[in-house]
C-alpha cells in the first residue's frame, strides 16, 4: 500500500438471515429486516411472545439479555442447519426447553419451516437441491431408505445440508459477485485502487491515495443497490453493509454515515472508533487528501495521568470529516452517480437527491430494467458453473 493509502473494509450484515428470509418468503421475518430494528431482539420476542410482550428494544437489551444472545443463536443456528438437540448442548439446557424455542421461532416465522421443509423433500424425492443462482447440489445422502436405521445419522445430516446449502451458497455468492463488480468499477472508472479479496461475506481493499469518496460509494452501490436490482429471488429483502476504514487488517474505524454537502463541493463521513486508529488513519491522510475534522465526540474520555503513556483505544471517538469533493463517479452537472461496472442497471442510478448530510437514499429511483436482470442472471450462473 502506496503512503496515504488506506484499507477499505465491507462487510454484509446478517447476510444468511436476509437470504433465508427471501428463500422462505416470510413476511414477518422480512419486514423486521427492512425496517432496520433489532434483528435479535424482534427475534426474542417472537419466541417468548408473553414474556416479551410489550417490552421496548432498550429494554429487552439490558435486562433481558441472555433473551436476546439465544435468539440470535437460535436463528443463525437454524440457517446453519442446527437441531434442537445442537442448541440444548450449546445453551447448556434440557433437550424440551431447546425445543421450545425452535417451536417459537417457527411460530414467529411460519415461512421458516415451510422453506426448511421443502429443502428437505425435494433432496428427498431428487438426490439433489439448487440454489437461488443455479447451482445444483448434489446430496446423495438424502436417498437412504428410511428403514436402514444404521444411517439414519447420515441422512439427517443430509437433510439439514439440504436446507443449508440454499442459503450459505448463494449468500457467498453474492458477496464474491460485489466483489467482482467493485472490481470492474474501480478499472472502468481508471481508479488505482485494487481489490485485496473476500471471505465468505467480507471484502476488502486498498484505497489509493485520493480515492476513498467514490471507493465508499462503489462499495455500497454494489453491496446494497445491486443486489435486490437485478436478483428478484430475494422479493425485496434490503440488504445491508457496513464499512470501515484504516490503515491496516483488523486497526479499522467504523463508517456511520456519509454523503455531499448541497453544493456537491465538499463530502461529509461520520466515523467512529478507538481514538489511536482514527489519529492513525488521519495521519495516513495528510497530504493527498483536502480535509477539516468539523466534529469531535469524545465518548467516556480517558485523562492522562502524569508520566503516563496513553495505551491504544483508551476511548472512542467519533469525528465528522470533510473533504474537498474529487469524485470520479459523481457527475456534478446532472447529480448522479454513474457506475460504469457492464451490470448495474440503466445508464445512471441515481442516488438522490443527493442529501446536505446523512445517509444516501439508495431505496428510490432504482432503473428495473428487466431483460437487463434476464441477461445478468444466465450471464452470471454461467460463469459460476
Amino acid at each position: 500500500m502506496p503512503k496515504g493509502g488506506l484499507i477499505g473494509y465491507q462487510d454484509f450484515s446478517t447476510l444468511e438471515i436476509r437470504v433465508m428470509a427471501a428463500l422462505s418468503k416470510d413476511e414477518g421475518l422480512i419486514k423486521i429486516l427492512n425496517s432496520g430494528a433489532d434483528l435479535h431482539c424482534s427475534t426474542a420476542q417472537q419466541i417468548w411472545p408473553s414474556e416479551l410482550a410489550g417490552k421496548s428494544i432498550e429494554e429487552i437489551k439490558e435486562k433481558y439479555a441472555e433473551h436476546r444472545s439465544r435468539a440470535k443463536a437460535a436463528i443463525f443456528g437454524i440457517a446453519y442447519g442446527a437441531s434442537a438437540n445442537s442448541l440444548s448442548e450449546s445453551f447448556n439446557i434440557s433437550l424440551a426447553e431447546a425445543q421450545g424455542i425452535v417451536d417459537g421461532l417457527f411460530q414467529g416465522f411460519p415461512g421458516i419451516p415451510e422453506f426448511i421443509k421443502e429443502s428437505h423433500a425435494h433432496a428427498i424425492k431428487h438426490g439433489y437441491v439448487v440454489t437461488a443462482l443455479g447451482r445444483k447440489v448434489l446430496i446423495p445422502d438424502a436417498l437412504i431408505d428410511l428403514n436402514d436405521k444404521t444411517k439414519v445419522g447420515l441422512r439427517n445430516h443430509a437433510l439439514r445440508f439440504s436446507q443449508n446449502v440454499r442459503i450459505q451458497s448463494p449468500s457467498s455468492e453474492l458477496a464474491y459477485i460485489c466483489s467482482s463488480h467493485i472490481w470492474d468499477d474501480f478499472k472502468l472508472l481508471g481508479m488505482r485502487s485494487r481489490l485485496l479479496g473476500s471471505v465468505h461475506d467480507s471484502i476488502e481493499c486498498d484505497i489509493y491515495p485520493g480515492e476513498l469518496i467514490d471507493q465508499l460509494y462503489i462499495y455500497k452501490y454494489h453491496g446494497e443497490i445491486v443486489p435486490n436490482t437485478i436478483y428478484p429471488w430475494l422479493n425485496g429483502i434490503k440488504m445491508k453493509t457496513d464499512q470501515e476504514t484504516g490503515v491496516s487488517w483488523g486497526r479499522g474505524v467504523e463508517v456511520k454515515r456519509f454523503g455531499f454537502t448541497k453544493d456537491l463541493n465538499y463530502f461529509d463521513v461520520v466515523y467512529s472508533g478507538g481514538n489511536t486508529n482514527i489519529r492513525q488513519m488521519l495521519e495516513e491522510m495528510d497530504g493527498y487528501y483536502d480535509y477539516e475534522v468539523i466534529d469531535r465526540l469524545d465518548k467516556d474520555p480517558y485523562e492522562k495521568p502524569e508520566n503516563t503513556v496513553l495505551e491504544p483505544n483508551t476511548h472512542d471517538v467519533k469525528i465528522t470529516l470533510r473533504l474537498k469533493n474529487n469524485s470520479r463517479v459523481l457527475n456534478r452537472e446532472t447529480g448522479l452517480m454513474e457506475f460504469k461496472s457492464k451490470y448495474h442497471i440503466g445508464d445512471h442510478t441515481k442516488l438522490g437527491p443527493i442529501p446536505p448530510f446523512g445517509d444516501i437514499d439508495l431505496d428510490i429511483q432504482q432503473e428495473r430494467d428487466r431483460s437487463a436482470q434476464k441477461e445478468y442472471l444466465e450471464d452470471a450462473v454461467h460463469q459460476l458453473r
